[in-house]
């Protein structure tokens, strides 16, 4: 995992242009955490707990956004340190942000472990990818997504590269 390895510009469904936010992770632990394991766990890394009390942060008991404390960016080095040292997490992903906006609700991060595929190119997608057993359709999340299907990957550092008509 490398910080190369982001884009660093990424366009949402509406076709609004995010930018990587060099100072930011979402980090998903396997187990729930508290806001103060956390921030302990995170602290040798030279890492904070964005502040939920005086800001707009969504931590939940599993996931939490962090920063880099003096905002100094993350490197690469710290990245694979983080990734191959911090026990108990499920995946790190990288933040994006909205450029015109000035708020903490500016700031996004698209979960590695899923992707959504039109329903329309469900057919040809399962075809493809599902038969290794790699990405299920995760059924319970898909009801609620009108036309589009919520796919979960299954390996870790699955990668696939694909155009789907």
């Amino acid at each position: 995992m490398s910080l190369t390895s982001f884009p660093s510009i990424l366009e949402d469904a509406t076709r609004e242009r995010l930018v990587l936010e060099p100072t930011k992770l979402l980090i998903e632990f396997k187990k729930k955490q508290t806001n103060e394991q956390v921030n302990q766990l995170v602290s040798s890394f030279n890492l904070v707990l964005e502040d939920s009390k005086t800001e707009n942060v969504n931590h939940t008991d599993l996931r939490f956004w962090v920063k880099t404390k003096n905002d100094s960016p993350l490197t690469d080095d710290l990245l694979k340190k983080i990734k191959s040292e911090l026990k108990g997490i499920e995946w790190l992903a990288p933040v994006y942000a909205k450029p015109f906006e000035d708020d903490d609700s500016k700031y996004v991060s698209p979960i590695p472990e899923v992707l959504i595929v039109k329903e329309d190119n469900f057919n040809s997608f399962q075809s493809t990818f599902l038969s290794d057993s790699a990405i299920t359709e995760v059924t319970e999340k898909s009801k609620y997504l009108s036309g589009y299907k919520y796919l979960k990957f299954n390996k870790e550092d699955f990668i696939i590269e694909a155009k789907i008509e």
